[in-house]
């Protein structure tokens, strides 16, 4: 058996620090937009399209709901959520709703993963103000999808 002294060991020559650096960033912006991906809302030309081509028919002639967890909104800009607690006593989306009633709108309800507890809410409102159809549609991971 034979041990090896400092003198016979190899040195390591060292990598570029610098790909080092790029490599460690680049990991880190792979594993951030991994982790940020799924939880990211769909754009809303996406959901246009999706009920144009499900429903046959023009976007248009719709108002959406999302369902969120945070609360309920007309649009998916995150500053105009309905907390979930107000849903019900709301007064802008109210008239947005009667509004778009008085319009011969249809009514999209968009329920986000975990916004089930506010879809309920707001097929309450729904049926309060008198709205007796309505489109739903549950936005779903990939991986849960059937």
């Amino acid at each position: 058996m034979r041990f090896r002294n400092e003198e016979e060991t190899p040195e390591l020559t060292g990598g570029d620090p610098f790909a080092d650096i790029f490599f460690t960033l680049a990991a880190i912006a792979l594993i951030t937009l991994v982790s940020v991906g799924p939880e990211s809302a769909k754009p809303a030309d996406d959901i246009r399209a999706a009920v144009a081509e499900t429903l046959g028919a023009d976007p248009d002639d719709f108002l959406f709901l999302f369902a969120r967890r945070s609360g309920a909104a007309t649009s998916l800009a995150p500053k105009q959520v309905v907390a979930a607690d107000l849903i019900l006593t709301d007064s802008a989306l109210r008239e947005k709703i009667v509004k778009a009633k008085s319009a011969h709108k249809k009514i999209a309800l968009i329920v986000d993963r975990n916004g089930l507890d506010v879809a309920f809410q707001l097929e309450s409102l729904l049926g309060d103000l008198g709205v007796a159809q309505l489109a739903q549609a549950r936005m779903f991971d990939e991986a849960q999808t059937p």
